[in-house]
């Protein structure tokens, strides 16, 4: 046993050193299973701390997709929502090693833009809803509607081509309006087809007279709930 004396300008300290073991720290307690929330009859609500770590990973490689935080109640609620995880982590709570992760899958999750032509009524409603979720523990359901709304995302990206905006910009300044606002447009060619018997066989094959359901192609049991989004973007066309 190796015995030494530290000493500083005010304190003297005596450090024991035994050979061949390590000196022992307090590990943080990170319970699998933490309370969540209480329902209004203030039953508990558990969640699995995985939950929160699997759905910090995932969205942390999202692309940024998120409104402004609304006003009004909404906003003051998602606000409180957003405190108590930041709390949790300043009070050394059982749930401080969640919290940092929680708040963060809570800002990108709750504040999702449904669709790029979303408006701020939209936000709100979508809002009120998945604080809900939220409260309830049910972060899969925000997860799965995240994940539609990104999908959407990449499949608009891949239609814009590279350098777009340089392509645009370049146009304006050459004094080319009419081909700057034709290259912005989505479609790569307008009208309407004269109706012709070719044309008229074309829609047929693609649009073939309607058939007898079958059996195997029904879906029996328990379906999940339908993303409020699809709602919105159906109402926007």
């Amino acid at each position: 046993m190796i015995e030494r004396q530290e000493v500083t300008s005010t304190t003297m300290t005596r450090v024991i050193t035994v050979p061949g073991k390590l000196p022992s720290y307090t590990a943080i307690e990170r319970p699998s299973m933490v309370e969540w929330s209480r329902t209004n009859d203030w039953k508990i609500i558990t969640i699995n701390s995985s939950v929160i770590d699997s759905a910090y990973n995932e969205i942390t490689k999202w692309r940024k997709n998120v409104f402004l935080v609304p006003y009004g109640k909404t906003g003051r609620d998602f606000i409180d929502q957003l405190t108590k995880h930041i709390d949790d982590w300043n009070n050394n709570t059982r749930m401080q090693h969640l919290a940092l992760k929680a708040a963060v899958v809570l800002l990108v999750t709750a504040l999702q833009k449904p669709s790029q032509k979303s408006k701020a009524k939209d936000h709100q409603e979508c809002l009120e809803k998945r604080l809900l979720l939220w409260s309830r523990g049910e972060i899969e359901c925000l997860l799965r509607e995240g994940r539609a709304i990104q999908r959407r995302l990449t499949m608009s990206s891949r239609k814009d081509p590279p350098g777009k905006a340089k392509i645009f910009a370049k146009l304006v300044m050459e004094g080319q309006f009419n081909s700057a606002l034709h290259n912005l447009s989505e479609k790569e060619s307008g009208g309407v087809l004269t109706m012709t018997d070719d044309v008229m066989q074309q829609l047929r094959h693609k649009h073939p007279e309607a058939q007898e359901v079958k059996l195997g192609t029904l879906l029996f049991g328990p379906v999940q709930d339908t993303p409020d989004l699809y709602h919105i973007q159906t109402n926007q066309r």
